[in-house]
């Protein structure tokens, strides 16, 4: 449920890293997070397009070891967390990268798709994408007490969230079937994230219904689902991309 996938603030901020250095590439880089997709889709298919099925380490983690490694980080100790004390973490040689677009985007630089384009009024127009997705889910409400949270999903639907769905309606309109046309980006995926969660109910207070005024946004999880790295992931990692939504 969306309430806990937001709840646990898994890397909300658009920073890049610096290049890895190529001699690191010997070592695997190993991504840490748990066993569910959540924030991950994009690191996971741009890792999975630029090193394949065994390129890779996608180590999982339980909420239950999660909870244990959460009070060693705040009490000092070695933690499976470090540095910042939350999820997703990778490691590439002896580099730890923390935030989920950091990963992507520079996952994506590496595989055959370019999911994060060299030309940079391309990865403006990527990143642009990537910012209103998760703003989408960053701002979204929280609250203990279930009426008041139905209350405050039911108003932010009608409010940012349908702006910002109006907004990714109109960008799929101007090119399609993919943000930049016939290309699929990290733009493509994010998107995909999102309006996934609704259409499985996971968005709690948001029904699926909500995606009936967006139509070119519903043509596009099909389209995605039918796109070449989909189905070469899902053939790889059958059970993630099942959870994922990605395939049957």
């Amino acid at each position: 449920p969306l309430g806990s996938y937001v709840r646990l603030s898994l890397c909300a901020f658009p920073c890049v890293p610096s290049d890895v250095p190529a001699e690191t590439m010997d070592a695997k880089p190993k991504l840490l997070y748990f066993g569910v997709m959540g924030r991950v889709l994009p690191v996971r298919l741009a890792l999975f397009d630029a090193l394949g099925k065994d390129g890779w380490e996608d180590e999982t983690i339980t909420f239950e070891e999660f909870g244990a490694e959460k009070e060693k980080f705040n009490a000092g100790k070695a933690s499976k967390l470090a540095p910042l004390g939350y999820l997703p973490v990778m490691t590439v040689g002896d580099i730890t990268i923390t935030q989920t677009e950091a990963m992507a985007r520079w996952a994506g630089r590496l595989g055959p798709s370019k999911l994060y384009p060299t030309d940079p009024l391309e990865a403006f127009k990527v990143d642009e994408i990537i910012s209103v997705t998760m703003e989408t889910l960053n701002k979204t409400p929280q609250d203990l007490d279930k009426e008041t949270k139905k209350r405050l999903r039911e108003e932010f639907a009608k409010g940012l969230m349908a702006r910002n769905f109006q907004y990714l309606e109109d960008k799929l309109a101007l090119a399609g079937p993919f943000i930049l046309g016939s290309t699929l980006t990290l733009a493509d995926v994010f998107l995909f994230g999102l309006s996934s969660m609704v259409e499985s109910g996971d968005y709690d207070y948001v029904p699926p219904s909500f995606l009936d005024g967006y139509p070119k946004v519903t043509k596009h999880l099909a389209t995605f689902r039918g796109s070449d790295l989909v189905k070469n992931y899902s053939a790889a990692f059958h059970e993630m991309a099942k959870k994922a939504g990605l395939c049957d």
